[in-house]
């Protein structure tokens, strides 16, 4: 076998190895309260029985900034296989548990919890909205939490929808007011709770655009959405790391099992932009997977309206698509793929659609 045909398969396998024992789900959760609004809340029983869940599970919790680095260094490594330090066993099921916009609840119910447990947890929060109300954690709250390992970190200067451009703002002037944002954001986090914190982004409401995320990477940050799925090692890191949310609907007791135990489908991290186009209702998504996989099991796509069409293009080439109108605000396209030992592949794409006159939709 010519030496490039073996150092090629030698990286496929690598890779393939690798990103089955890397795979990190990343939950997100807002409100752990029964009074909060639904989509963006998890009772504290359902978070208590997802904590059961996991610990059953054999997972391993670990620290968001710890996790991501590892996923970071696995992109140089060369060597065939799992390396000397590569987790054992379930070890290599790893789990990390973020909180957005820094509410009441995850000092009131979820710290006793985690801090019981000894398992980190990351709160991104935008300090414009720290202390302003009673639903909102305190300074000392976060301050508190940090001492007991807690991880704090940038979720914006307060919350802002940064693709919603002010007026005829060039894109030189959007970039700059998104710079200033996040560096305000991270001068007053430092301020209040010292330096030495690492460089993680959520991005606000799951939103962004290329030109938002290239910036933002340019300033050193490894960012986070809300679209599901798991991360990897993979042909590159994701420009933007998945999260799984647990709000509403999304926090059942069955999903849940699936979404632990997933792994990220093994295609190609392109970031496509999701913001559609005028008259673009029905985006279409094109995913190249390896055919290892499609031999024995089907991809299987969602999208809000149900079951997405399906249709093959080429040699383990699909082109997928919804059968309807997608609603205003943001949506998704989730794929799944069953693997051989049950746990499931899984890939998502947000979509973002304007109202009929081109304007920006309310929030709820």
């Amino acid at each position: 076998m010519p030496t490039l045909l073996k150092k090629g398969l030698a990286l496929m396998l690598c890779w393939f190895v690798s990103s089955d024992l890397y795979a990190l789900v990343i939950l997100q959760y807002h409100h752990i309260d029964t009074e909060t609004p639904f989509s963006t809340s998890t009772s504290p029983d359902r978070f208590t029985e997802h904590l059961a869940l996991i610990e059953a599970s054999g997972a391993r919790v670990v620290r968001l900034e710890d996790a991501i680095t590892r996923v970071a260094k696995l992109e140089t490594e060369n060597e065939i296989g799992p390396g000397p330090d590569a987790p054992a066993g379930n070890e290599a099921f790893q789990v990390a548990i973020t909180f957005d916009d820094a509410f009441i609840s995850i000092f009131r119910t979820v710290f006793p919890l985690l801090k019981a447990r000894g398992w980190p947890f990351t709160i991104f929060v935008a300090p414009d909205l720290v202390e302003t109300s009673a639903q909102y954690l305190t300074w000392d709250h976060l301050r508190e939490m940090q001492r007991a390992g807690a991880t704090i970190a940038n979720h914006s200067l307060g919350h802002e929808h940064l693709l919603r451009l002010k007026g005829r703002q060039t894109d030189d002037d959007w970039m700059k007011r998104v710079s200033d944002n996040t560096r305000e954001a991270e001068r007053q986090l430092t301020m209040q709770l010292g330096g030495n914190r690492p460089l993680l982004y959520a991005l606000p409401y799951g939103e962004y655009q290329p030109l938002i995320i290239e910036r933002l990477h340019e300033m050193g940050y490894t960012i986070f959405g809300q679209q599901s799925g798991a991360t990897s090692r993979s042909y590159e890191t994701p420009k933007v790391h998945p999260r799984f949310p647990m709000g509403g609907p999304y926090s059942a007791l069955e999903s849940f099992r699936t979404k632990l135990s997933s792994r990220p489908l093994p295609i190609p991290h392109r970031l496509l932009d999701p913001l559609l186009g005028h008259a673009e209702t029905r985006p279409s998504l094109s995913l190249h997977l390896p055919q290892s996989l499609t031999r024995t099991h089907r991809i299987n796509c969602f999208g809000p309206s149900g079951a997405l069409t399906i249709e093959p293009v080429g040699e383990g080439q699909y082109l997928i698509q919804t059968p309807a109108m997608l609603p205003t605000g943001r949506s998704r396209y989730n794929c799944t793929l069953k693997a051989s030992d049950g746990r499931y592949y899984w890939y998502s794409q947000m979509w973002m659609r304007k109202l009929a006159n081109n304007t920006w939709w309310e929030e709820p």
